[in-house]
Formats: structure tokens, sequence, C-alpha cells
């Protein structure tokens, strides 16, 4: 089995959804939520900024903020 994901048009989407249905034991349907993966996208960012900051403070050897100050910031 193959995994794609798609950008469309609300119109053709729903023609393709139509067209898909008619292969149900075949095709796997599932709507992801565009606005979900922007938060995650943002949440890897600010992660992976953290993890930056923190080598960054052991190679100049500053002291780091407290974590839950970090996390109320996230």
């Amino acid at each position: 089995m193959q995994t794609f994901q798609l950008e469309v048009n609300d119109n053709i989407s729903d023609k393709i959804i139509w067209l898909l249905s008619s292969f149900k034991n075949d095709v796997k349907i599932k709507k992801i939520d565009t606005q979900n993966n922007t938060k995650l996208e943002d949440i890897k960012i600010s992660i992976k900024t953290a993890l930056e900051e923190v080598k960054e403070s052991k190679n100049n050897n500053v002291k780091l903020n407290d974590a839950w100050d970090l996390v109320d910031e996230l």
C-alpha cells in the first residue's frame, strides 16, 4: 500500500473522494486537519530552538532559565 498527501481545491477533493469511495476494500481515506499540522510545525520549531539554546549555553557556560519558564513560553 502507498500513502499520498494531496492538496486540492474543495470541489476537486469531493470528486476524488467520491471516486475513491468506489474502492472501499482497497483504499483508506483519512482527512488531515491542516490547522493542527501548522500548530505541530510551530511546536517543532520551538523545541528545536530551545535545544539549540541549550547547546549554545553549554558551549558558552551561560546559565539557563528555569525549564518551567521555557514551557510557559511554548
